[in-house]
């Protein structure tokens, strides 16, 4: 019984393997998201037509003679 459930027993070394398992899913999430950003700041920074992608869609800016319409649902404009 005391090789069971004492500081060294099975359940403490049960309990640590789950720990172990779990650190391990967390670092290769964070592996994963830094590889993500990674590959973001080399399109922010050597790829010019990513930046236009963003600046077209976060910020909706245009170029120049382009002309912007805006699009209103009927539904909404009559409430």
């Amino acid at each position: 019984m005391m090789f069971i459930f004492n500081d060294l027993g099975l359940m403490k070394l049960y309990k640590l393997n789950q720990k172990k398992k779990n650190m391990r899913i967390q670092i290769d999430n964070l592996i994963t998201k830094e590889e993500t950003l990674i590959n973001e700041i080399e399109n922010l920074t050597y790829n010019d037509g990513y930046i236009k992608k963003i600046a077209r869609s976060k910020f909706h800016l245009v170029k120049p003679g382009e002309k912007i319409y805006k699009v209103i649902d009927r539904k909404s404009a009559q409430n």
